[in-house]
């Protein structure tokens, strides 16, 4: 089982920043076609890793991955963390932060779908539909209204 987890105030930067929720940058993991590659100069320290891959939305996103081990079925602090997810697209502003990508990457070497048939295995990634989506705000109104239901159905 794959598991993800990530800091909130990072994960809320990068959706300001890029506009990708890192929940939906963790789906790209399923995509059978992702390319995953070592990221070595970002790795100081830990292995760090590149995926490119499309989304449940049909994004191509590039996720920055970030571990010590290479273990997901952990429910340690160790697990990969979903660090960065961008959408692919050109841009002429300069970043302004230490999460800029290389202007080139040689991907000829990766792995295709690298965790693919983990993520198909089971994930903590819930995806809602769009119209379930839509009812409610966010996350936190997702998990009261299953509370609720669990509640209800704990009376019977």
């Amino acid at each position: 089982m794959l598991r993800f987890v990530w800091d909130r105030d990072k994960a809320a930067a990068n959706l300001r920043k890029h506009g990708v929720d890192f929940h939906e940058a963790a789906t790209a993991f399923g995509d059978a076609l992702s390319i995953t590659i070592p990221d070595p100069e970002h790795s100081i320290g830990e292995e760090r890793w590149l995926l490119v891959g499309q989304s449940v939305a049909r994004r191509l996103v590039v996720v920055a991955i970030q571990n010590a081990v290479m273990r997901f079925a952990l429910s340690t602090p160790d697990r990969p963390r979903a660090v960065n997810a961008r959408p692919m697209k050109k841009t002429n502003k300069p970043s302004d932060s230490g999460d800029a990508l290389r202007p080139e990457y040689d991907f000829s070497g990766g792995v295709r779908g690298k965790y693919a048939q983990r993520f198909r295995e089971g994930t903590n990634i819930v995806v809602l539909d769009p119209d379930v989506a839509a009812e409610f705000k966010d996350s936190q109104a997702v998990n009261d209204a299953l509370r609720t239901l669990l509640k209800t159905r704990a009376k019977r």
